[in-house]
């Protein structure tokens, strides 16, 4: 642990360089984009559709990186303004494939597709003729709002299925948690639990824990209290003393993915969520998974059977000292029964693993999305 602390801390300049290019760089972005819009154009072939997409994803770019045949994918932010040379090129775009919030600035007339992780999506889309489909990730997602062309359909996030390590009955444990804002994913919660946990378990077991997440991050759409907030920041300087434990990000990105394989079980007593995709990388991963039971998780993690459900149905203010408490609690349950039983860990990650294959497929999605391009396209023409 102490090796992969150093190396992670080692590679936090090459992850300021990566959002440097990633994100924070409007020219390169500009002219990356650019490229690579022209270069699709030109090599498009007789009949394939081409499809602009916006959002930088996994959701997204699994399906763009391998798109089903006859479908070219190229990634198009919000950031290019249009010119003379991009409305040409754009022009040439069959398919506008949206998130919700986010649509391709150099859309003209063509026929959009939108895809939603959650249910506050502007309900004039299910009355707007340009919109033709509006995938939704989950049950949750999905609004009880009048949809007169039956346009809503669920289509779930999924990961690309690798091969996994064996896990392997063993005293050594690891704990991962993957996610952006510590406060909205409840990084506290969990390194609290982990140390209430190791305390309890002391010189039984060698336990390590991993929140690749940035403490602090700060969303528009899910403000941190300043109660928690100070709760995060006086938990993150007690991790940086611990040799078996690391909260930071994470860089290069792919080696989360080398994390995944190395880790016991998964973690994320998140206060709001969607439908993460980390749950799904960590399902397909093999691992048992502890996550809030809210928003659409319990779609993902069905209690008892590929993880743990943190109960939330009776607090009112998941930012609380009281929530906090009560989930700290409830984690720390959980991870000391997981901890103790290896077997009912292996169980878990195989049952995980299953649910990933059965109803989270990405086959299916390459096909259902390939389904509803060529039947926009066909009825365009």
């Amino acid at each position: 642990m102490t090796v992969l602390r150093i190396f992670l801390t080692l590679m936090k300049p090459v992850g300021l360089i990566y959002l440097l290019w990633e994100y924070k760089l409007p020219f390169l972005i500009k002219v990356r984009e650019t490229i690579a819009l022209t270069y699709r154009v030109m090599t498009k072939r007789k009949g394939e559709i081409l499809v602009a997409y916006t959002k930088n994803h996994p959701a997204y770019n699994i399906i763009a990186h391998d798109p089903p045949p006859g479908i070219v994918l190229v990634r198009l932010s919000s950031r290019l303004k249009p010119n003379f040379l991009l409305n040409f090129l754009a022009a040439r775009i069959d398919i506008c494939y949206e998130d919700a919030p986010t649509p391709v600035t150099l859309r003209t007339n063509q026929p959009i597709v939108k895809e939603s992780e959650c249910p506050y999506f502007n309900k004039e889309f299910l009355i707007d003729p340009q919109v033709k489909k509006i995938f939704v990730y989950s049950h949750w997602a999905k609004p009880n709002s009048p949809d007169p062309d039956a346009k809503m359909e669920i289509l779930h996030p999924a990961p690309i299925l690798k091969k996994v390590k064996p896990k392997l009955e063993s005293k050594r444990v690891t704990i991962f948690m993957s996610g952006a804002a510590s406060g909205r994913k409840g990084a506290d919660i969990l390194y609290q639990a982990f140390e209430n946990v190791e305390s309890k378990l002391a010189g039984q077991y060698q336990l390590f824990l991993i929140l690749a997440s940035n403490y602090k991050s700060q969303e528009e759409f899910y403000p941190v209290n300043p109660e928690c907030s100070e709760r995060i920041q006086t938990l993150y300087k007690k991790c940086q003393s611990k040799k078996n434990t690391y909260w930071g990000r994470v860089y290069p990105p792919r080696f989360v993915d080398y994390i995944y394989d190395h880790s016991d079980i998964y973690v994320l007593p998140a206060r709001f969520d969607t439908c993460p995709f980390s749950v799904f990388e960590a399902m397909a991963s093999s691992l048992p998974i502890i996550v809030s039971g809210i928003q659409a998780f319990p779609e993902m993690v069905h209690h008892g059977e590929n993880g743990f459900l943190i109960d939330a149905n009776n607090y009112d203010d998941l930012q609380s000292q009281e929530y906090f408490d009560h989930a700290v609690r409830q984690l720390e349950e959980y991870l000391t029964i997981l901890i103790k039983d290896p077997a009912l860990r292996l169980q878990m990650g195989k049952a995980s693993r299953n649910r990933v294959e059965q109803k989270f497929n990405v086959e299916y999605r390459k096909n259902r999305l390939k389904e509803v391009f060529e039947e926009i396209t066909t009825a365009k023409n």
